[in-house]
């Protein structure tokens, strides 16, 4: 293996965030019991607007303003992983947001495919396009409105 200094030749792609352990812990101990507070700490901690988290989710503002202020509004499994894929949420934390919005994986191939896909989002650091060229690529349908 050719080694150059500064050069990563490791074995493991490195992540693409700086996210620390200590920073997703921190993360985690002030969420909010009820989704729509847990989905505004995190846009505050990613620095991101509804207009900006609609865009990398592929859905409307007016769904994440629901998302944000209606603890009753019912969404889908689909809108919650855009959003974890628009905010690119590490591993640790999307399970929680997942179950604070009211879901959860089930035994379906579509489900085992977010649960495959999730963590490469975070590591590789895919966008919305990314994670819905590999569902393609099994078959799936993408999420979000595209075009």
């Amino acid at each position: 293996m050719h080694e150059e200094k500064g050069t990563y030749t490791g074995a493991a792609v490195p992540p693409i965030h700086k996210d620390t352990p200590a920073d997703i812990v921190g993360v985690l101990r002030r969420l909010p019991p009820a989704f729509p507070g847990t989905l505004v700490e995190l846009m505050k901690w990613r620095g991101c607007t509804v207009e900006e988290l609609a865009e990398n989710a592929l859905t409307s503002r007016w769904t994440i303003s629901r998302l944000r202020n209606d603890a009753d509004y019912e969404s889908s499994m689909d809108a919650i992983v855009g959003v974890c894929v628009g905010l690119s949420l590490p591993p640790a934390i999307y399970p929680e947001v997942i179950r604070k919005a009211g879901h959860s994986f089930r035994a379906i191939e579509r489900h085992a495919a977010y649960q495959q896909l999730l963590p490469q989002m975070y590591i590789f650091g895919w966008d919305i396009l990314q994670f819905n060229e590999a569902l393609a690529e099994w078959g799936f349908t993408p999420i979000g409105q595209v075009d």
